[in-house]
């Protein structure tokens, strides 16, 4: 076979791949956009208030959860997004857009 009659292909692999490592928790607590005695919600979800004990755990209803396993419990799912969905009360923003605001105020 004709080598110049193969096709050419582009593979994904070919295509250099960046990702974004976002600040975390600890680093939430660090800038003063959450901190302990906080009482934090699930975006659209009721009953769903804990209080922040520190960068990794929540009180809710007593029992002290990982931000992680608080989402899971109190919406049922296996995964979730903490960031995309915790809000603290009374903020109509999530952690995630918080965090946003304060990464792009650095750029400025």
């Amino acid at each position: 076979m004709d080598s110049k009659k193969l096709p050419t292909y582009i593979t994904k692999r070919d295509v250099p791949i960046t990702r974004t490592t976002l600040p975390g928790m600890d680093k939430l607590f660090e800038w003063g956009i959450i901190k302990s005695g906080d009482i934090v919600v699930i975006k659209n979800i009721d009953n769903s208030e804990a209080t922040v004990i520190d960068a990794k755990y929540v009180d809710f209803n007593g029992e002290k959860l990982t931000f992680n396993k608080w989402g899971q419990k109190v919406t049922g799912w296996s995964t979730i997004r903490i960031y995309c969905w915790a809000m603290i009360k009374g903020s109509d923003k999530t952690l995630h857009e918080m965090r946003q605001e304060k990464m792009l105020s650095f750029e400025s």
